[in-house]
């Protein structure tokens, strides 16, 4: 099994070897260019242009690979492979063509059953190399029985198992590439067995292996990957500390499961112990996360607990850094020990209250549900966390995934009732409560259940009801008693259940939770001076000092209406715990009590001491506005924007200048914003670039309308892309994004409503009569001052090309044409009347750049029918019938080329040369009418009718077009019989349309086959009088050229 350049010598050997390296791996263009090096030494080689085709296949430039494939379709070695490659080519495009795939179905079968064994091995190479395992085996074994020595065959066979996902098969590969390197050195064979001794732990084996490769073939790089690969033998430090980790392993699960138990005194002394044996290696994430769980089981060290959680998180990542997705990379990882982290964490998370701790919790989870999505528990705890924060709807989408992994999972039911309850959905939310115990009767089991089932019954007024479901769980230390102080029953049971969930939570995390509640309890009852009283006993060091804080403030302002008292709070929690946020608070109350001038000092005082902060800024910015001074929040904006870069803070300004009516200025800084977003194509840039496109549109609107729809046009493509990549990236925001695009779709058809020019609309229609009418003058008169509008410069320009066209001004109507297809250049209407123009002007040679500037658009346009249509006309201009028929061929089933396209295709069919039907020639092809010339026109005239048989027009035009096109086919054969019956047609068609130009040119010509020149030119002389239109250009050149050939022949006959 040889061909030209696959096994000729070693080298080239490698070389194919090297190839079949880079494919497997998916680098597609080292593939092509390794193909196109070898082509450069063996041009025409149809194994190298297969390998460059799969290159291009892989970077889904697919009519590249199409034509490449194509081009090698015919040699009997690639036959077979080619085929099924263009079969694979075809069903990943968008459009597939139904036709061409059951054309390479049927050939398959034909090809398949004459296959020599080199067109097996590659059309199996390539059936591996799209991972078809088991077809690549079904190919492969067809081929060793064909020949059955083949050490190619074997070889591949090997490496077909090797990389099989099913570790029985892979096992089973040794055997075949031991058989394929047997007596030779095949490079990639020996590759494979080095990869399998790999798979198999064996690091000796497959550097012996390796070292094989590397030594017959020393610049074989894909072998010194490998060898890189391999763990080093002799590292004693590494296995020390690998050992010492490893013997660490059951003391550390011995103290874990003594504070499980409860014995935090020998947990800890068992610690302190290990701490010594560690010093030596350094400190270890997971003694740190035991010495935080004993601090948290140890009441009242909720700081120390948290510290140490931070410090084992930052240990644990700390050891990641650099790490590329890989198996270490995943060990590493550790999602479980992860998830304990975050598990301790939420332990000193409030219910109710937003904590900072969430934002760690968060960060933790992350890299473990991006990595490991289908992981429950992991997956579970990240919607708990958007719960606690607030985040509803990101939690619901989280929670939506784990019911879809899990619908018995009862935590998960639990919170999505939760959501709804904190929605306000109490319907659904009794419904998910059902639902869950539908999945899982365990539902009822859990106090949850029956405490939220319990609120949603008081949030409907059903008391009585939520009094007795409370009462069921009223023991259970998970109770939330403080709810009951909201119902309707008697205030003293209120009042006894919360003193006893005071004594069951004294001394923990909770109390201080119980405490508000019990806050909110008196309030209820109007006792405003006990709920102070309560607020007051909570000191600085306690872990609700803020919030009791922000409580009492609430109570001096809403229910005492003491503004002093209000913002002494909060200057006391300054005091106390001084700090950026604390200062956010008090400047926050200042604004609440309308003294923004007090407010910007506290947040002056507070940006000075962290610059960076944007929440800030936005903060000291509104102040400003709230006092009028525009120009300092300007001011403060630009500078806060130059330190952070921040694009909210761009929109603010923006959004504030636009207030200003300083439109020039808004524009200038949202530009700036949209450039620094234009690199960078992450979800959030996105939607940054989507708000600053819609600013601009705002701000266009009052000095720019022209430019309003095409920023909202930008907007909603965006906004588009965003909803095609958030269901996998960021599901959680498909509910607000998809808000955000019909709002976009409003403002679009908003302002095209209002901005409808109808004086403008009607000036372009009057120029068309007048271009229609040949007033040219009056046209060119109308068009003038549609050229200076934006919405009506593209029809304006076209038109008045159109006018100078029939000017003969070429020069001025191609500028005119360019200037449109350089700002739409997938504007095939306009493509094809510029191919035209620049056949008439006898410049056909410069239409390839507007191609190519057509393809840069997208790497769909190749694919689009009018796009193929343009190049079929192209190149049947240029000479070339047979490419733009395959052209032609790809826009017959478009419904607005496809009509066109087809006409085109029968006349190519009938006439491939081009000549003057009816003129010299005539006598010429008759003279010189040998077999194979009749053969060639016969089968011209086939193709042509098998066309129009599956030509199906709609219309009472189409009809006529599809009459005129079968009786052609009648004339081109040349017989007498169908020559008169398609001239009985063509005068029907004329007497039914009077001056109908296809038919008298079509009548014409049939007179001059029957050799009736006198009626022939009769006809051509109605034609003559016809005033030249772009529209009937074509039949009446043709018309002209065979009445100029008639005098020819008169003059010559006369000679």
């Amino acid at each position: 099994m040889k061909t030209a350049w696959s096994y000729s010598r070693a080298a080239e050997e490698e070389g194919e070897a090297l190839i079949i390296y880079y494919s497997q791996e998916k680098y597609f263009r080292h593939v092509q260019q390794a193909a196109s090096m070898g082509l450069e030494r063996y041009s025409n080689d149809p194994v190298l242009q297969f390998f460059k085709a799969y290159g291009a296949l892989g970077e889904d430039h697919i009519h590249d690979a199409i034509s490449e494939l194509e081009s090698i379709q015919s040699h009997p070695d690639m036959s077979l492979c080619s085929v099924i490659a263009l079969l694979y080519a075809h069903k990943c495009c968008d459009t597939i063509d139904g036709e061409a795939v059951q054309e390479l179905e049927s050939s398959l079968k034909e090809i398949r059953r004459t296959a020599s064994d080199t067109a097996l091995y590659y059309a199996s190479l390539f059936l591996w190399l799209v991972d078809r395992h088991d077809k690549a085996r079904e190919y492969v074994d067809h081929m060793l029985k064909v020949c059955s020595g083949s050490k190619e065959g074997y070889v591949l066979r090997g490496w077909v198992d090797l990389t099989s996902n099913k570790p029985h098969v892979v096992k089973k590969s040794i055997k075949y590439l031991e058989q394929g390197t047997q007596d030779t050195k095949d490079v990639l064979g020996l590759m494979g067995k080095a990869t399998y001794f790999m798979t198999q732990q064996n690091f000796s084996g497959a550097l012996e292996v390796v070292n094989q490769v590397t030594v017959a073939s020393g610049n074989f790089l894909p072998a010194l990957v490998l060898k890189m690969r391999l763990p080093p033998l002799e590292l004693p430090g590494r296995w020390l500390c690998c050992l010492l980790s490893f013997l660490l392993v059951p003391p550390t699960g011995s103290i874990w499961c003594q504070i499980l138990q409860g014995q935090l005194e020998e947990a800890a002394h068992q610690l302190e112990f290990l701490k010594e044996v560690q010093q030596s290696l350094g400190k270890s994430e997971v003694l740190v996360f035991l010495q935080a769980l004993v601090a948290s089981k140890k009441q009242k060290l909720e700081q120390e607990a948290t510290a140490l959680l931070k410090e084992a998180v930052e240990l644990h990542f700390s050891s990641m850094q650099g790490l590329a997705l890989s198996p270490e990379y995943f060990e590493k990882l550790d999602p479980l020990f992860l998830v304990c982290i975050a598990k301790e964490y939420l332990h000193f998370c409030p219910k109710q209250l937003v904590s900072p701790l969430l934002k760690q919790v968060a960060m933790i989870l992350s890299p473990v549900v991006k990595v490991a999505p289908a992981m429950l528990e992991p997956l579970y705890m990240t919607a708990q966390v958007k719960f606690l924060s607030g985040e509803l709807e990101n939690a619901q989408s989280t929670l939506q995934r784990c019911l879809e992994l899990d619908p018995t999972l009862v935590d998960a039911h639990l919170l999505m009732s939760q959501i709804y309850l904190a929605q306000g959905n109490f319907a659904m939310c009794s419904h998910c409560l059902e639902l869950g115990v539908s999945h899982n009767f365990q539902v009822r089991e859990h106090p949850l259940y029956h405490f939220v089932k319990a609120r949603a019954l008081n949030k409907t007024g059903d008391y009585t009801e939520a009094i007795k479901t409370l009462k069921m769980i009223i023991k259970l230390p998970t109770t939330k008693a403080e709810e009951n102080r909201k119902l309707r029953g008697p205030s003293h049971e209120a009042t006894k259940i919360m003193q006893d969930a005071i004594n069951e939570f004294s001394g923990t995390p909770e109390e201080m939770r119980i405490t508000v509640a019990n806050v909110d309890l008196a309030l209820s009852k109007g006792n405003v001076d006990l709920a102070l009283s309560m607020l007051r006993g909570i000191t600085p060091k306690q872990p609700c000092y803020t919030e009791a804080k922000e409580k009492m403030a609430s109570i001096y302002l809403n229910t005492r209406k003491d503004v002093r008292l209000y913002i002494a709070c909060y200057m006391e929690l300054c005091e106390h715990l001084p700090g950026p946020h604390s200062s956010l608070l008090l400047g926050d109350a200042f604004m609440n009590i309308q003294e923004p001038e007090k407010a910007l000092e506290v947040y002056d005082e507070a940006y000075r001491k962290n610059p960076h902060d944007a929440s800030l800024v936005s903060r000291i910015g509104q102040a400003y506005m709230k006092t009028h001074q525009y120009a300092k929040a300007i001011n403060y904006y630009e500078a806060a924007q130059k330190i952070s870069g921040q694009d909210f803070l761009c929109c603010e300004l923006a959004e504030l200048l636009l207030k200003l009516k300083k439109y020039h200025k808004a524009e200038k800084v949202l530009k700036q914003a949209l450039q620094r977003d234009s690199g960078v194509k992450d979800i959030p840039s996105m939607m940054n670039e989507v708000k600053c496109l819609l600013l601009l549109a705002k701000v266009y609107k009052s000095y720019k309308k022209e430019e309003v729809a095409e920023m909202l046009n930008q907007a909603l493509d965006i906004q588009s892309r965003i909803l095609k990549r958030a269901p996998l990236e960021q599901p959680e925001l498909i509910p607000f994004q998809k808000q955000l695009a019909a709002s976009i779709c409003i403002q679009i058809g908003e302002h095209y409503l209002t901005e409808k020019d109808y004086d403008s609309a009607v000036a372009l229609e009057l120029a068309q009569l007048y271009l229609l009418q040949g007033q040219l003058d009056l046209c060119e008169q109308r068009c003038g001052p549609l050229l200076e509008m934006e919405q009506t410069h593209d029809r304006a320009a076209v038109m008045l090309a159109d006018l100078m066209f029939r000017k003969q001004n070429y020069e001025t109507a191609i500028s005119l044409y360019r200037q449109v297809l350089e700002k739409a250049p997938d504007n095939f209407l306009v493509l094809n009347k510029l191919i035209d123009l620049l056949r008439r002007s006898g410049k056909l040679e410069k239409a390839p750049a507007f191609f190519e500037l057509a393809k840069k658009v997208s790497s769909r346009v190749p694919l689009e029918p009018g796009f193929n249509y343009c190049q079929g006309i192209y190149c049947w201009h240029i000479g070339q019938p047979n490419e733009a028929l395959r052209f032609l061929n790809k826009a017959r089933k478009d419904s607005t080329w496809g009509q066109i396209a087809t006409c085109y295709m029968v006349q190519i069919c009938l006439n491939p040369d081009n000549e003057i039907v009816g003129g010299a020639f005539e006598s010429l092809v008759a003279d010189s009418n040998s077999a194979s010339r009749k053969e060639s026109h016969q089968h011209g005239v086939r193709t042509a009718e098998k066309l129009l048989r599956e030509f199906y027009p709609h219309s009472a035009s189409g009809q006529t077009q599809l009459r005129l096109l079968q009786s052609l086919c009648l004339l081109a054969t040349r017989e007498k019989a169908n020559v008169e019956v398609a001239l009985g047609a063509f005068i029907e068609m004329a007497q039914a349309e009077q001056d109908s130009i296809p038919a008298l040119l079509a009548m014409a010509q049939a007179y001059m086959l029957l050799k009736q020149v006198p009626k022939a030119r009769t006809q051509l002389k109605r034609l003559a009088k016809v005033p030249w239109t772009l529209d009937e250009a074509e039949d009446l050149e043709k018309s002209w050229l065979l009445l100029a050939d008639i005098y020819c022949q008169v003059l010559l006959q006369g000679l």
